[in-house]
């Protein structure tokens, strides 16, 4: 069963939290915060993978797809401590 992949990162400077995958092209989201931004994912990635699959071949069928959110880590740069 294909699992779609959402990777989350935190952005200190802007105060959100964003999201992005690989697998639903044109998924980009941010939010305040991981709960909100769950939710928005939760919405957007079966919107965009039913508008993707009407370019893509051998699609069939896209709901119940599951995905998993996974937090990217977080590298402080020391240049700006």
């Amino acid at each position: 069963m294909k699992v779609i992949r959402v990777y989350v990162t935190w952005d200190p400077e802007a105060q959100v939290h964003s999201a992005r995958s690989d697998d639903v092209p044109g998924l980009v989201a941010e939010a305040d915060t991981f709960q909100e931004l769950v939710k928005i994912v939760s919405e957007l990635a079966p919107q965009l993978l039913h508008e993707n699959a009407k370019f893509m071949e051998n699609v069939t069928n896209i709901t119940g797809i599951p995905y998993h959110i996974i937090p990217e880590p977080f590298i402080i740069n020391p240049s700006h401590c």
